[in-house]
């Protein structure tokens, strides 16, 4: 049996998830704390702040720490979705091919919905920055329940 050569070590699978589990409770912490919005004479607009030391708060609305974590979300997910199993035989590899496939049809199934939904008066612009961790995401959804399913069959 030929292993795939671009699957990481199943030990980034556990790093995958705890990164994951950081950004997680993360969004939950501050999910609670909403930013309020502020005059800024100097500017002539409304600024976002929260009631935090103000280079913190600075840099928690930048533009850099999103992208930070928008960089750490996709690492997360990717180690999560390429690293091999324990046991890696045939099954898993076709396993995820097909799971590979379903993600990326369906990622583009929700896009195309969205973007209807978007330019029909929806939702704005809201869900579509979302649209990169969709392959992703689905993959590792169906991946981890067919796999809990043909494990579980046995």
């Amino acid at each position: 049996m030929k292993t795939n050569r671009y699957l990481l070590p199943h030990a980034f699978k556990k790093v995958g998830w705890v990164m994951l589990a950081i950004i997680a409770l993360y969004l939950i912490i501050t999910s609670g704390n909403r930013l309020t919005w502020t005059w800024d004479n100097a500017s002539g607009t409304y600024i976002p702040s929260r009631d935090i030391a103000p280079w913190l708060n600075n840099f928690l609305v930048s533009t850099t720490f999103a992208i930070i974590l928008s960089a750490w979300a996709i690492t997360s997910l990717l180690l999560i979705a390429f690293s091999r199993e324990k046991v890696e035989d045939e099954y898993i590899m076709k396993l995820r091919g097909d799971s590979l496939i379903w993600a990326t049809i369906g990622s583009f199934v929700l896009y195309l919905a969205m973007s209807v939904w978007e330019f029909t008066g929806g939702m704005g612009t809201g869900g579509i920055p979302y649209a990169i961790y969709f392959v992703l995401i689905l993959f590792i959804i169906r991946f981890n329940i067919v796999l809990f399913r043909s494990r579980h069959e046995k």
